[in-house]
């Protein structure tokens, strides 16, 4: 009697993933994050094929974007040129990479590093059957990101107020509403299926993340917290006055944006950020006499 051939098990195959930053300058900040990425994708083998890539809007041929190309290069990151819309970079690259064959996308920011094991972490929200809480499919994972470095009177402001709360998310709820595109991944699929950012908004950023995340939740997948998944965020770039009073005006006015687009029945649910916008840029209208501001508040 012939014995049975043992079954052979294959292994999983390796998840492609993309890592999609848009930057505009910030030449000295992008190299650190390619450091970090660089780590992580070390930390990553045998487990995903990790590729980087970068799309940047800094004048063409000027020092910072140089130094940007000769970076990417280094490294070997992919290097694309992109609009300045924020929005529109991160859907160019995005598209880029799912015609590479992309099957996850993780959104950082140029101002950020990675933990060496981010990517172990984010794998480990896709390999959920569900996402716990409502046992609906895993379409986003979301990591922590800590703000790291000197921290001005401005920025210890703004973390005084909930504009950092979704940051840290990740330890607060299992499943988010939405994620900051700092330490965020989501399926090729999904992202394809949600039709990526919005792009006809004013401003060339702010609030498409957390009108992205609506999306996702509202087509019926879960963006799971991994508290594990770290992202280490500069404080450099929330050290000024002007740089916080902008974000807060800004993020207001997206926020007006997010409300419009979201469906009716789920507006309750979302936070009162008009008012948060309110609170701050109200003192320093008074403070320094900027009565047509006050006039609109």
């Amino acid at each position: 009697m012939v014995n049975p051939e043992p079954d052979v098990i294959q292994p999983a195959p390796e998840k492609s993933i993309w890592t999609i930053t848009p930057c505009h300058g910030r030449a000295d900040l992008v190299a650190k994050l390619l450091a970090s990425l660089g780590e992580a994708i070390s930390a990553a083998t045998g487990v995903a094929r990790i590729t980087i890539c970068l799309i940047d809007s800094t004048p063409a041929h000027s020092t910072d974007a140089r130094q940007i190309e000769a970076s990417c290069q280094a490294c070997g990151a992919v290097y694309l040129r992109g609009p300045d819309s924020v929005r529109a970079k991160r859907n160019q690259a995005a598209n880029y990479a799912i015609s590479q064959g992309a099957d996850l996308l993780f959104f950082t920011d140029s101002d950020c590093q990675v933990a060496p094991e981010i990517f172990v972490q984010h794998l480990n929200g896709f390999s959920l059957a569900a996402s716990p809480f409502t046992h609906r499919p895993v379409g986003g994972v979301i990591g922590v990101t800590r703000f790291v470095g000197k921290e001005t009177r401005a920025y210890r402001a703004a973390a005084r107020t909930p504009f950092l709360d979704s940051f840290c998310f990740a330890e607060k709820m299992p499943e988010a509403p939405f994620a900051p595109c700092t330490n965020f991944s989501v399926s090729s699929a999904v992202f394809e299926q949600v039709e990526g950012f919005p792009e006809g908004w004013q401003y060339r950023l702010g609030g498409d993340d957390t009108e992205l995340g609506r999306r996702i939740n509202n087509a019926g997948y879960a963006i799971v917290s991994r508290p594990q998944a770290l992202v280490y965020h500069s404080t450099s770039t929330w050290s000024k006055w002007s740089a916080v009073i902008e974000r807060a005006w800004r993020w207001g006015r997206m926020d007006i944006r997010v409300r419009q687009a979201e469906p009716r029945q789920n507006i309750q649910w979302l936070g009162p950020m008009p008012l948060q916008v309110a609170l701050i840029l109200a003192p320093f209208s008074l403070l320094f006499g900027w009565w047509s501001l006050l006039c609109l508040l």
